[in-house]
């Protein structure tokens, strides 16, 4: 698998390759759908979406991705890990929301719980049992790839049918201009 680094909202990330293309820069952090924690549920709720109020749900998707698409051998498990934990760590740094000291208690945290639960409970996950060793030449033939692109393109369509939320700071932009002098 190859990756790629994108600039999103001031965070360098690693993510693979077939996904820039498709990565939503215009979607608002509040409006990521969760991708964090293991499944529905209690997985979720013992490795929320956010850490410290910033949200690392971009990471939690390229993680998912690249643990369905790719090989499954140690390497690519750690390096799957990684690319996790350092794309968290840049959507940290890259927050305005927190003051430098709140940023190294949320990297602490990033380091206790994410990372530690990738690196054990994941490895249930990941499977490298399964007999398929190969890394998927279509990701997008992939389920968990389509489940992921479907319910992130499903939070962009809905941002963007909605203008009231979009521009509710700015009302002037949903006018015309001549309809804003005559009125």
């Amino acid at each position: 698998m190859n990756f790629v680094k994108i600039t999103h909202r001031g965070a360098i990330l690693t993510i693979p390759d077939f996904l820039a293309p498709l990565w939503p820069y215009d979607l608002p952090p509040d409006r990521w759908p969760t991708f964090c924690g293991a499944g529905q549920g209690f997985g979720d709720a013992i490795v929320p979406d956010t850490i410290q109020g910033v949200i690392i749900s971009p990471a939690g998707l390229c993680h998912d991705i690249e643990f369905s698409v790719s090989a499954k051998t140690i390497s690519a498990f750690m390096g799957a890990n990684g690319r996790f934990f350092l794309n968290i760590v840049a959507l940290i740094m890259a927050s305005d929301l927190l003051p430098v000291w709140k940023k190294i208690k949320a990297l602490m945290k990033a380091g206790a719980l994410y990372l530690t639960a990738v690196s054990t409970m994941g490895v249930l996950f990941f499977s490298w049992f399964s007999g398929s060793k190969k890394e998927d030449t279509d990701p997008f033939k992939n389920p968990t790839v389509i489940d992921r692109l479907r319910r992130l393109a499903k939070a962009r369509n809905d941002y963007w049918a909605n203008p009231d939320e979009r521009f509710q700071d700015n009302e002037d932009v949903l006018y015309r201009d001549d309809e804003r002098i005559a009125g």
